[in-house]
């Protein structure tokens, strides 16, 4: 059979003109167009992908590959029926793919007609695509999507110029947005990157200056950069044998970057002293999540702006230098801004602070997958010792599995504001056939009390986000708290009922303690948290009692 390449042939010319070729002109030629709708207009993913595999790879050969397109697409439908959080119907997310490519070219439309999908470019029609017999199965409606691709690339000049990974993203992210904000396709390139930040990467150990091209920012303890007698402010003038000067930054990163184990020479300018050369050998680095500080009170205060695979190593060494220190009288941990990382990595700090009972419960859409309980033997910090956990409007994720179950046992009493709301756990796919990546929402948070982390998020016990930007915004939220009026633990009762409360009360709680996601010019929730840590009676006031910590 013939059709595949047929199509191919004439669709460049003839049906941009809603002309085309007859079903017995297999050399490309002109046929009369009142054959085009009546022969070739409706297209099934059978007829036309029927052709031999010579046929097929002549076919790929004149544009889009749709044999590779639709191997990925494949992956990401079947990742969808099987294990979305929520059951989707394929046949939405295909209509939103096709029509994702007018990203592209706005003048390509696609048209749910019911029992077929109407293609068309310009306003005129392109073809009508019949879905697969089984309107589940995930590889009869990859061979859909693929199909109006290359219909549609035949027709469009612009589609043509544009690299397939470019197209797989229009094709699968419109749609895959339309299921929830998180749930994404990646390109090989942008997977990459993403699996760097999430699980390390070969490289010597320096952040670089973003304005300077060149000047290490910062060097890493315990690198090959550190270890190499390395310091910021030295510039890089070359990377083996390439000058640095005419690369751009993503070009220099790269070069950094490479396999664990293998050397890189390196030659530095520090100041007016003559360049020096140094060979390092790369390692697995991980980008700096964990930060910490002590004051001379005892007071520690410890940064986590997100969570990789390095984080809980890091967390647990920042942990050991402060109280190696001298002992801890109190702790800060600062999640402000974090976007959260890896989920596990996040279960894992929490039960650092645990000596036993719940920190989170997972539920995929067939029920409870998981119930992470706390380990006893390994905590950071003793139980008597108070901690504050601060959040804000970007608080997310992952960070919100930490505060909420710090909070939801009494561990620790949370200031600030109320958290982004991302309640959502994704499963991400590394395994596709073009080495991108497909990240798909999987399962639901459940906090120690039995509550949705989503939407609502954490909100804190002592709220800052109601005062006003001033100096004496601190002062007069720890006086608040020290009134007849202060009732820690309404916020808890409200967050654990709001599922089933009325709409009135969901308002309030919203209205609760609004979302800051923009630094102050005054640090209140610092301040704050420092007048709990100075107080103990104000502390174990603000603190929920354990006793609340109960599921409804």
């Amino acid at each position: 059979m013939v059709l595949t390449q047929t199509l191919r042939l004439c669709l460049g010319t003839a049906f941009l003109m809603v002309g085309g070729c007859g079903a017995g002109a297999t050399d490309g030629t002109m046929a009369p167009t009142t054959n085009v709708l009546g022969a070739l207009s409706r297209v099934t993913p059978v007829g036309l992908f029927g052709a031999s595999t010579d046929e097929k790879t002549a076919a790929d050969a004149q544009g889009v590959p749709v044999r590779d397109m639709e191997e990925v697409l494949t992956f990401v439908y079947k990742s969808v029926n099987s294990n979305y959080v929520d059951r989707a119907p394929l046949k939405p997310l295909v209509v939103a793919g096709l029509s994702g490519l007018s990203r592209l070219d706005a003048k390509i439309a696609v048209q749910d007609q019911g029992s077929s999908l109407r293609l068309t470019y310009d306003g005129k029609p392109i073809a009508q695509l019949d879905p697969p017999s089984n309107t589940e199965s995930p590889s009869g409606w990859s061979r859909v999507a693929a199909t109006g691709t290359a219909l549609a690339e035949s027709a469009s000049p612009a589609l043509r110029g544009i690299e397939t990974d470019d197209i797989i993203s229009a094709l699968l992210n419109p749609a895959l947005g339309a299921l929830d904000p998180y749930t994404r396709y990646l390109s090989p390139a942008q997977a990459r990157d993403e699996k760097a930040s999430r699980s390390g990467f070969g490289g010597v150990g320096v952040t670089l200056d973003t304005e300077q091209i060149g000047v290490i920012r910062t060097v890493l303890d315990d690198t090959p950069a550190a270890k190499a007698g390395l310091v910021p402010g030295d510039r890089l003038t070359s990377v083996g044998d390439k000058p640095v000067q005419p690369l751009t930054q993503n070009q220099l990163i790269a070069l950094l970057r490479g396999e664990i184990g293998a050397p890189v020479t390196l030659t530095i300018q520090r100041g007016e002293a003559p360049a020096f050369t140094r060979t390092l050998k790369r390692m697995k680095i991980y980008q700096t999540t964990v930060r910490g500080q002590r004051d001379d009170a005892g007071i520690a205060v410890v940064k986590l702006s997100g969570f990789n695979d390095g984080t809980l190593d890091a967390f647990k060494a920042q942990m050991r230098k402060l109280t190696d220190a001298g002992p801890v009288r109190g702790m800060v941990l600062d999640l402000r801004d974090n976007p959260g990382g890896i989920f596990r990595t996040a279960l894992d700090i929490a039960d650092l602070f645990l000596s036993d009972g719940p920190i989170m419960t997972v539920r995929d859409r067939r029920g409870i997958v998981s119930e992470s309980v706390a380990s006893a033997g390994d905590e950071v910090l003793p139980s008597k010792v108070p901690l504050v956990l601060l959040t804000n409007g970007q608080t997310a994720s992952a960070s919100e599995v930490l505060a909420a179950a710090l909070q939801d046992r009494g561990r620790a009493v949370v200031v600030g504001s109320r958290s982004f709301g991302k309640g959502l756990v994704q499963t991400v796919y590394e395994d596709l056939p073009n080495k991108g990546e497909f990240i798909m929402t999987t399962m639901r948070l459940h906090s120690p009390l039995g509550y949705s982390l989503h939407k609502y998020g954490v909100v804190p016990t002592v709220c800052t986000s109601r005062q006003a930007d001033a100096p004496t915004s601190a002062a007069q939220i720890t006086a608040d708290m020290r009134t007849p009026d202060f009732h820690p633990e309404d916020v808890l009762q409200a967050r654990r009922t709001v599922d089933k409360a009325t709409e009135a009360a969901r308002e309030t709680l919203v209205g609760l303690c609004p979302p800051l996601t923009k630094p102050r010019t005054n640090d209140v929730d610092m301040a704050v948290a420092e007048s709990l840590l100075a107080d103990p009676g104000l502390y174990a006031r603000a603190l929920p009692a354990p006793t609340i910590a109960r599921k409804p």
